[in-house]
């Protein structure tokens, strides 16, 4: 019996139904659980509940291993990201406004406007990610966990404001803040790229 879309919706559902809320991880187990229930007869529905009984325990542990190997897969993924061309234009963009801003207003004023970019560039960037993370409605897992690293960057960066205006160089100034900026961009750009690869597999 080979399994349709409307029975892989189904699949997907029953995932939802014992806790499974992970988009990537549910893709995951429903291309196993597919392949499965593709031995039986066409009793579907029967064969899922029976399935899905038999096997809840097993497929809640499989739930939290699978979150490790997606955040480990979106980790790789981000790192390679880094070291992609475009990466390196972005951060030579951002290294160039810093270095424009500080000879043009000034350490402290550009340290300041500089410090403000990245919280409103960060804001605008998560605030879709944390919230959907909080509603736990259809995330992914890769998202719940990078949504945290703008978080563990923005606090050095509060506390590095004194140290920037009084004591750091122009130059330790401008590549701190192309740096943050860069992680930030390739931390969405890797999500959405992840997002963009399952919403193909799933719905295309």
């Amino acid at each position: 019996m080979k399994v349709t879309a409307e029975q892989i919706q189904l699949i997907d559902k029953a995932l939802i139904k014992i806790g499974i809320n992970y988009a990537d991880i549910r893709y995951e187990m429903t291309d196993h659980i597919a392949a499965d229930l593709e031995q039986k007869d066409d009793r579907f529905e029967h064969h899922l509940k029976g399935y899905m009984l038999q096997n809840k325990s097993e497929l809640k542990k499989t739930n939290r291993r699978f979150i490790f190997i997606a955040m480990g897969r979106a980790y790789k993924k981000f790192f390679i990201n880094m070291l992609k061309p475009w990466s390196l234009v972005i951060f030579a963009t951002m290294f160039a406004l810093g270095m424009f801003l500080i000879k043009s207003l000034g350490r402290e004023d550009a340290v300041m406007a500089l410090f403000y970019f990245f919280i409103a560039f960060s804001c605008i960037l998560s605030t879709p990610v944390i919230y959907k993370a909080l509603t736990r409605k259809n995330q992914h897992s890769l998202d719940f966990g990078f949504s945290f690293i703008n978080l563990i960057i923005l606090y050095p960066t509060i506390y590095m404001v004194d140290y920037q205006t009084t004591i750091a160089n122009d130059m330790t100034v401008a590549l701190y803040y192309a740096v943050v900026l860069l992680i930030s961009v390739i931390m969405h750009v890797t999500i959405w790229q992840f997002n963009r690869q399952y919403k193909l597999r799933y719905n295309g």
